[in-house]
Protein backbone atom coordinates (compact mmCIF):
# COMPACT_ATOMS: atom_id res chain seq x y z
CA UNK A 1 0.00 0.00 0.00
CA UNK A 2 1.34 3.43 -0.95
CA UNK A 3 1.68 5.90 1.90
CA UNK A 4 0.82 9.50 1.07
CA UNK A 5 3.09 12.30 2.29
CA UNK A 6 1.80 13.86 5.54
CA UNK A 7 1.22 17.26 3.87
CA UNK A 8 -0.89 15.67 1.15
CA UNK A 9 -2.89 13.68 3.71
CA UNK A 10 -3.60 16.82 5.71
CA UNK A 11 -4.70 18.66 2.57
CA UNK A 12 -7.06 15.83 1.62
CA UNK A 13 -8.50 15.74 5.15
CA UNK A 14 -9.19 19.47 5.08
CA UNK A 15 -10.78 19.13 1.64
CA UNK A 16 -12.94 16.26 2.91
CA UNK A 17 -14.15 18.29 5.89
CA UNK A 18 -14.86 21.26 3.61
CA UNK A 19 -16.95 19.10 1.29
CA UNK A 20 -18.89 17.73 4.25
CA UNK A 21 -19.49 21.25 5.58
CA UNK A 22 -20.71 22.43 2.18
CA UNK A 23 -23.05 19.44 1.99
CA UNK A 24 -24.42 20.14 5.47
CA UNK A 25 -24.97 23.83 4.70
CA UNK A 26 -26.59 22.96 1.39
CA UNK A 27 -28.82 20.47 3.16
CA UNK A 28 -29.85 23.04 5.77
CA UNK A 29 -30.53 25.65 3.11
CA UNK A 30 -32.64 23.17 1.18
CA UNK A 31 -34.57 22.35 4.36
CA UNK A 32 -35.15 26.05 5.10
CA UNK A 33 -36.19 26.65 1.51
CA UNK A 34 -38.61 23.76 1.69
CA UNK A 35 -40.01 25.07 4.98
CA UNK A 36 -40.49 28.49 3.43
CA UNK A 37 -42.19 26.97 0.41
CA UNK A 38 -44.43 24.93 2.69
CA UNK A 39 -45.38 28.04 4.67
CA UNK A 40 -46.20 29.83 1.43
CA UNK A 41 -48.26 26.88 0.26
CA UNK A 42 -50.02 26.69 3.60
CA UNK A 43 -51.11 30.33 3.32
CA UNK A 44 -52.60 29.50 -0.05
CA UNK A 45 -55.11 27.26 1.72
CA UNK A 46 -58.60 27.82 0.27
CA UNK A 47 -60.04 31.12 1.46
CA UNK A 48 -63.31 30.69 3.32
CA UNK A 49 -65.26 32.72 0.77
CA UNK A 50 -64.12 30.39 -2.04
CA UNK A 51 -65.60 27.32 -0.43
CA UNK A 52 -68.91 25.91 -1.67
CA UNK A 53 -71.76 25.45 0.76
CA UNK A 54 -71.13 22.44 2.92
CA UNK A 55 -70.98 21.00 6.42
CA UNK A 56 -69.09 22.67 9.23
CA UNK A 57 -67.64 20.47 11.97
CA UNK A 58 -65.79 20.92 15.26
CA UNK A 59 -67.06 24.47 15.89
CA UNK A 60 -65.53 25.52 19.20
CA UNK A 61 -65.03 28.59 21.33
CA UNK A 62 -61.46 29.86 21.76
CA UNK A 63 -59.76 33.00 23.03
CA UNK A 64 -56.46 33.51 21.27
CA UNK A 65 -54.34 36.31 19.86
CA UNK A 66 -53.61 35.60 16.21
CA UNK A 67 -51.23 37.16 13.72
CA UNK A 68 -51.43 37.00 9.95
CA UNK A 69 -48.74 38.35 7.64
CA UNK A 70 -49.33 42.04 6.99
CA UNK A 71 -52.30 42.27 9.38
CA UNK A 72 -52.63 43.58 12.95
CA UNK A 73 -53.13 41.11 15.79
CA UNK A 74 -56.74 40.02 16.12
CA UNK A 75 -58.70 37.90 18.55
CA UNK A 76 -59.77 34.40 17.61
CA UNK A 77 -63.17 33.56 19.08
CA UNK A 78 -64.06 30.33 17.21
CA UNK A 79 -62.36 27.56 15.28
CA UNK A 80 -64.05 25.10 12.95
CA UNK A 81 -63.43 22.78 10.03
CA UNK A 82 -64.91 23.04 6.56
CA UNK A 83 -63.78 21.43 3.32
CA UNK A 84 -61.08 19.42 5.17
CA UNK A 85 -59.46 22.67 6.31
CA UNK A 86 -59.36 24.33 9.72
CA UNK A 87 -60.53 27.94 9.88
CA UNK A 88 -60.44 30.64 12.53
CA UNK A 89 -63.11 33.26 13.21
CA UNK A 90 -61.29 36.52 13.97
CA UNK A 91 -62.47 39.77 15.51
CA UNK A 92 -60.67 43.07 15.11
CA UNK A 93 -60.90 44.39 18.71
CA UNK A 94 -61.08 48.02 17.54
CA UNK A 95 -63.22 48.00 14.37
CA UNK A 96 -65.32 45.00 15.59
CA UNK A 97 -65.07 43.61 12.05
CA UNK A 98 -65.11 39.82 11.79
CA UNK A 99 -63.30 37.66 9.24
CA UNK A 100 -62.55 33.98 8.59
CA UNK A 101 -58.93 32.99 7.90
CA UNK A 102 -57.40 29.53 7.27
CA UNK A 103 -55.63 28.35 10.44
CA UNK A 104 -52.49 27.56 8.40
CA UNK A 105 -52.09 31.27 7.64
CA UNK A 106 -52.05 32.28 11.31
CA UNK A 107 -49.76 32.20 14.30
CA UNK A 108 -51.95 32.01 17.41
CA UNK A 109 -51.34 31.87 21.13
CA UNK A 110 -53.58 31.82 24.16
CA UNK A 111 -54.66 35.34 25.14
CA UNK A 112 -55.17 36.95 28.53
CA UNK A 113 -58.42 38.91 28.72
CA UNK A 114 -56.87 41.54 30.97
CA UNK A 115 -54.51 42.52 28.14
CA UNK A 116 -57.46 43.33 25.87
CA UNK A 117 -59.74 44.95 28.44
CA UNK A 118 -59.27 48.49 27.14
CA UNK A 119 -60.07 47.65 23.51
CA UNK A 120 -63.27 48.83 21.89
CA UNK A 121 -64.62 45.28 21.91
CA UNK A 122 -64.42 44.87 25.67
CA UNK A 123 -65.62 48.40 26.36
CA UNK A 124 -68.63 47.64 24.16
CA UNK A 125 -69.27 44.36 25.99
CA UNK A 126 -69.20 46.19 29.33
CA UNK A 127 -71.59 48.92 28.15
CA UNK A 128 -74.05 46.49 26.54
CA UNK A 129 -74.24 44.22 29.59
CA UNK A 130 -74.51 46.80 32.37
CA UNK A 131 -76.81 45.63 35.20
CA UNK A 132 -80.43 46.64 34.78
CA UNK A 133 -83.60 46.09 36.78
CA UNK A 134 -85.77 44.70 34.01
CA UNK A 135 -85.44 41.38 32.17
CA UNK A 136 -86.74 43.06 29.01
CA UNK A 137 -85.00 45.01 26.25
CA UNK A 138 -81.56 43.78 27.28
CA UNK A 139 -78.57 45.12 25.40
CA UNK A 140 -77.37 48.41 23.97
CA UNK A 141 -80.40 50.42 22.83
CA UNK A 142 -78.97 53.69 21.58
CA UNK A 143 -75.68 55.10 20.35
CA UNK A 144 -73.25 55.71 23.20
CA UNK A 145 -72.20 59.00 21.57
CA UNK A 146 -73.84 61.57 19.32
CA UNK A 147 -74.24 60.35 15.74
CA UNK A 148 -75.98 61.83 12.74
CA UNK A 149 -77.98 58.77 11.79
CA UNK A 150 -79.88 55.65 12.82
CA UNK A 151 -79.16 51.96 13.23
CA UNK A 152 -81.67 49.74 11.45
CA UNK A 153 -82.14 46.15 12.59
CA UNK A 154 -84.53 43.64 11.03
CA UNK A 155 -85.49 40.53 13.00
CA UNK A 156 -86.15 37.25 11.24
CA UNK A 157 -87.66 35.09 13.97
CA UNK A 158 -89.15 31.67 13.10
CA UNK A 159 -92.39 32.14 11.17
CA UNK A 160 -95.03 29.97 9.55
CA UNK A 161 -95.49 32.60 6.85
CA UNK A 162 -94.11 31.44 3.52
CA UNK A 163 -92.51 34.72 2.50
CA UNK A 164 -90.83 37.68 4.12
CA UNK A 165 -91.05 41.47 3.95
CA UNK A 166 -88.81 41.96 0.95
CA UNK A 167 -90.08 45.52 0.53
CA UNK A 168 -87.92 46.58 3.50
CA UNK A 169 -84.76 45.63 1.66
CA UNK A 170 -86.02 46.92 -1.69
CA UNK A 171 -86.55 50.30 -0.05
CA UNK A 172 -83.01 50.26 1.32
CA UNK A 173 -81.56 49.37 -2.06
CA UNK A 174 -83.48 52.25 -3.59
CA UNK A 175 -81.44 54.58 -1.34
CA UNK A 176 -78.18 53.42 -2.92
CA UNK A 177 -78.02 56.16 -5.62
CA UNK A 178 -78.24 58.74 -2.83
CA UNK A 179 -75.88 57.05 -0.34
CA UNK A 180 -73.59 54.91 -2.47
CA UNK A 181 -73.61 51.12 -2.70
CA UNK A 182 -74.75 49.01 0.20
CA UNK A 183 -76.93 50.66 2.81
CA UNK A 184 -76.02 49.21 6.25
CA UNK A 185 -78.60 47.02 7.99
CA UNK A 186 -78.35 44.57 10.87
CA UNK A 187 -80.25 41.34 10.20
CA UNK A 188 -81.00 39.38 13.38
CA UNK A 189 -81.57 35.94 11.91
CA UNK A 190 -82.74 32.72 13.57
CA UNK A 191 -81.79 29.25 12.40
CA UNK A 192 -85.34 27.94 12.06
CA UNK A 193 -86.25 30.91 9.86
CA UNK A 194 -83.31 30.08 7.58
CA UNK A 195 -84.34 26.41 7.43
CA UNK A 196 -87.90 27.29 6.44
CA UNK A 197 -87.00 30.18 4.11
CA UNK A 198 -83.90 29.00 2.28
CA UNK A 199 -84.64 30.91 -0.95
CA UNK A 200 -85.27 34.19 0.88
CA UNK A 201 -82.13 33.77 2.98
CA UNK A 202 -80.02 33.06 -0.10
CA UNK A 203 -81.51 36.13 -1.77
CA UNK A 204 -80.34 38.26 1.16
CA UNK A 205 -76.87 36.70 1.02
CA UNK A 206 -76.70 37.49 -2.69
CA UNK A 207 -77.65 41.13 -2.06
CA UNK A 208 -74.74 41.35 0.34
CA UNK A 209 -72.31 39.71 -2.10
CA UNK A 210 -73.30 42.15 -4.82
CA UNK A 211 -72.92 45.04 -2.34
CA UNK A 212 -76.52 46.09 -2.73
CA UNK A 213 -76.81 45.83 1.05
CA UNK A 214 -74.20 45.94 3.79
CA UNK A 215 -75.58 43.31 6.13
CA UNK A 216 -74.29 42.72 9.63
CA UNK A 217 -75.50 39.23 10.58
CA UNK A 218 -76.74 39.34 14.18
CA UNK A 219 -77.11 36.05 16.04
CA UNK A 220 -80.78 35.60 17.05
CA UNK A 221 -80.27 31.97 18.18
CA UNK A 222 -81.01 28.76 16.33
CA UNK A 223 -84.58 28.01 17.43
CA UNK A 224 -85.64 31.27 19.17
CA UNK A 225 -87.42 29.50 22.07
CA UNK A 226 -90.83 30.94 22.96
CA UNK A 227 -93.92 29.64 24.74
CA UNK A 228 -96.92 31.98 24.85
CA UNK A 229 -98.15 30.24 28.02
CA UNK A 230 -95.07 31.12 30.06
CA UNK A 231 -94.31 34.39 31.92
CA UNK A 232 -91.37 36.48 30.75
CA UNK A 233 -89.12 35.35 33.60
CA UNK A 234 -89.38 31.72 32.47
CA UNK A 235 -89.65 32.24 28.73
CA UNK A 236 -87.38 32.54 25.69
CA UNK A 237 -83.80 31.58 26.66
CA UNK A 238 -84.88 31.54 30.32
CA UNK A 239 -87.19 28.59 29.70
CA UNK A 240 -86.21 25.48 31.62
CA UNK A 241 -84.19 23.00 29.59
CA UNK A 242 -82.99 25.40 26.86
CA UNK A 243 -79.41 24.67 25.79
CA UNK A 244 -78.07 28.20 25.33
CA UNK A 245 -74.68 27.05 24.03
CA UNK A 246 -76.42 25.12 21.26
CA UNK A 247 -78.72 28.04 20.47
CA UNK A 248 -75.73 30.33 19.92
CA UNK A 249 -73.32 27.97 18.19
CA UNK A 250 -76.06 26.23 16.21
CA UNK A 251 -76.92 29.48 14.45
CA UNK A 252 -73.26 30.30 13.84
CA UNK A 253 -72.69 26.85 12.35
CA UNK A 254 -75.65 27.31 9.98
CA UNK A 255 -74.35 30.69 8.80
CA UNK A 256 -70.85 29.33 8.26
CA UNK A 257 -72.21 26.44 6.22
CA UNK A 258 -73.73 29.04 3.88
CA UNK A 259 -70.51 31.05 3.62
CA UNK A 260 -71.77 33.83 5.89
CA UNK A 261 -69.46 35.38 8.49
CA UNK A 262 -71.16 35.88 11.88
CA UNK A 263 -70.67 39.25 13.55
CA UNK A 264 -69.96 39.98 17.22
CA UNK A 265 -73.56 41.07 17.77
CA UNK A 266 -76.41 39.14 19.37
CA UNK A 267 -80.09 39.79 19.94
CA UNK A 268 -81.83 37.91 22.72
CA UNK A 269 -85.13 36.32 21.66
CA UNK A 270 -87.85 38.65 22.91
CA UNK A 271 -84.97 40.92 24.01
CA UNK A 272 -85.31 39.05 27.31
CA UNK A 273 -82.39 37.95 29.51
CA UNK A 274 -81.22 37.87 33.09
CA UNK A 275 -77.78 38.55 34.55
CA UNK A 276 -76.70 34.96 34.11
CA UNK A 277 -77.45 35.04 30.38
CA UNK A 278 -75.57 38.31 29.99
CA UNK A 279 -72.54 36.83 31.75
CA UNK A 280 -72.71 33.78 29.49
CA UNK A 281 -72.95 35.96 26.41
CA UNK A 282 -69.78 37.81 27.42
CA UNK A 283 -67.97 34.48 27.57
CA UNK A 284 -68.90 34.03 23.89
CA UNK A 285 -67.59 37.58 23.18
CA UNK A 286 -71.00 38.57 21.81
CA UNK A 287 -72.51 42.05 22.26
CA UNK A 288 -76.28 42.12 22.97
CA UNK A 289 -78.36 44.57 20.94
CA UNK A 290 -81.67 45.95 22.22
CA UNK A 291 -83.75 48.80 20.78
CA UNK A 292 -85.26 52.13 21.75
CA UNK A 293 -87.36 52.37 18.56
CA UNK A 294 -89.42 49.20 18.15
CA UNK A 295 -91.75 50.66 15.57
CA UNK A 296 -94.65 48.24 16.10
CA UNK A 297 -94.73 49.49 19.72
CA UNK A 298 -95.13 53.08 18.50
CA UNK A 299 -91.63 54.06 19.58
CA UNK A 300 -90.30 56.98 17.51
CA UNK A 301 -86.70 56.91 16.21
CA UNK A 302 -84.37 59.67 17.34
CA UNK A 303 -80.85 60.30 16.09
CA UNK A 304 -78.75 57.43 17.44
CA UNK A 305 -81.72 55.08 17.84
CA UNK A 306 -81.50 51.37 17.21
CA UNK A 307 -84.62 50.75 15.12
CA UNK A 308 -86.28 47.35 15.32
CA UNK A 309 -88.73 45.91 12.81
CA UNK A 310 -89.66 42.33 12.02
CA UNK A 311 -89.24 41.18 8.44
CA UNK A 312 -90.87 37.75 8.77
CA UNK A 313 -94.41 38.90 7.85
CA UNK A 314 -95.50 38.61 11.49
CA UNK A 315 -95.50 42.33 12.21
CA UNK A 316 -97.00 44.20 9.24
CA UNK A 317 -97.77 47.31 11.31
CA UNK A 318 -94.08 47.79 12.07
CA UNK A 319 -93.13 47.39 8.40
CA UNK A 320 -95.79 49.88 7.32
CA UNK A 321 -94.61 52.37 9.92
CA UNK A 322 -91.01 51.97 8.77
CA UNK A 323 -91.84 52.53 5.09
CA UNK A 324 -93.87 55.64 5.98
CA UNK A 325 -91.08 56.93 8.20
CA UNK A 326 -88.52 56.24 5.46
CA UNK A 327 -90.60 58.07 2.88
CA UNK A 328 -90.91 61.04 5.21
CA UNK A 329 -87.17 61.09 5.93
CA UNK A 330 -86.06 60.06 2.46
CA UNK A 331 -83.50 62.82 2.16
CA UNK A 332 -80.23 62.76 4.04
CA UNK A 333 -82.23 62.62 7.29
CA UNK A 334 -82.58 58.83 6.91
CA UNK A 335 -78.89 58.14 7.27
CA UNK A 336 -78.35 54.52 8.28
CA UNK A 337 -75.12 53.57 10.02
CA UNK A 338 -73.27 50.32 10.64
CA UNK A 339 -74.29 48.79 13.97
CA UNK A 340 -70.65 48.80 15.16
CA UNK A 341 -70.80 52.62 15.12
CA UNK A 342 -73.21 52.48 18.08
CA UNK A 343 -70.08 52.48 20.27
Amino acid sequence: MTTLPSSTARALAVQSRTVKLVLVVASQLAFLSLGSAQASTQCLAPAFEWLPRGPVTHLSRVFQACREAGEPTRLATRTFEKGKQKYVHLVDPESLETTIVPALCLQCEEAEQVAWGNTRLFRALALATMPQRSLENVGVRHATRWVNGYFLTVDLCPSRKAGFDEEIFDALEALAPERGPGVPVGVAVSGLWVRAHRAQFEWLVEQQRQQRLRITWINHTYSHPFDARLPVGRNFLLEKGVNVDYEILGLEKLLLEHGVVPSVFFRFPGLVADRGLEDLLRSFLLIPVGSDAWLAKNETPQLGSIILIHGNENEPAGVDDFLKWLDKHRGLDANFLNISDVF
